[in-house]
């Protein structure tokens, strides 16, 4: 069994198995509004093979240093204390979200295989408004909605098709029925500000103490009033703080 925990401070080294991996994990955060943006630096600067993802820049919110450098951690001291995760671990401590649908971004030849079996409606939509965003690798990123749209209108014969692509919908989490007491799953890197993360292990669980509250922890830990509302998440004798006014980083309820 693998011993690890995921550093706070961690980075990864681009190469040809993972780079596809990690370009989409990158677009989606970047491009996909419905699955909310998480680098608002250099959001289009293509990845480089050798080059590096971090899990913060210290400079901007890119989340990706350029150069080719596989000891990132060794060749700058700024990195110094910044631990280099395996494509492995990538996979399960950082995709571990879970998303709706197993891919936003599908090949051209996927989409075309949709087009054959839709209706002629659908037909017209698919050449007017998803064709029309193909990218120079032949990619097409969809939204949510977008995908949404298309099981909300699917035959059984068609829903086949768009579950062998995207994979069967994730039940959606239910936010009005999360309360104090909730035990839910965060995600870290979710482009929404968190307050007090520092000893959070955003792998486990967090009870919720505030939900949609107005009175918050300081660091001092007393209590105090703000005008706007936050939600105050708790684990192992550590707060952690998140707005509510977008509530996209909580990826799963573990108990309502």
């Amino acid at each position: 069994m693998e011993n690890f925990t995921l550093p706070e401070k961690w980075f990864i080294t681009i190469d040809s198995e993972n780079i596809n991996m990690l370009r989409e994990w990158r677009n989606n955060k970047i491009n996909n509004p419905e699955i909310k943006d998480l680098a608002s630096t250099y959001p289009h600067m293509g990845l480089e093979i050798g080059a590096n993802i971090v899990s913060e820049h210290i400079e901007d919110d890119s989340y990706y240093h350029c150069g080719v450098c596989s000891n990132l951690n060794e060749r700058f001291s700024s990195y110094s204390d910044y631990v280099k995760i395996t494509t492995e671990q990538f996979k399960k401590y950082i995709l571990m979200k879970k998303s709706k649908y197993n891919t936003y971004r599908i090949h051209i030849n996927n989409m075309l295989d949709i087009h054959k079996i839709a209706c002629n409606e659908w037909k017209i939509k698919i050449t007017n408004e998803h064709l029309s965003r193909m990218d120079y690798e032949q990619h097409i990123l969809l939204s949510e909605s977008d995908i949404d749209s298309m099981f909300k209108a699917a035959t059984p014969l068609q829903r086949e098709k768009l579950v062998e692509i995207f994979g069967e919908p994730a039940k959606p989490i239910e936010l009005d029925k999360i309360k104090v007491g909730s035990k839910v799953k965060i995600e870290k890197y979710s482009g929404q500000f968190c307050w007090s993360k520092e000893g959070i292990n955003f792998n486990e669980p967090l009870d919720v103490v505030f939900w949609k509250s107005r009175y918050v922890i300081m660091s001092d830990m007393s209590f105090s009033y703000i005008h706007s509302p936050r939600n105050i998440f708790h684990q192992n004798g550590k707060y952690c703080m998140f707005g509510c006014d977008n509530l996209n980083y909580i990826t799963e309820v573990i108990e309502y």
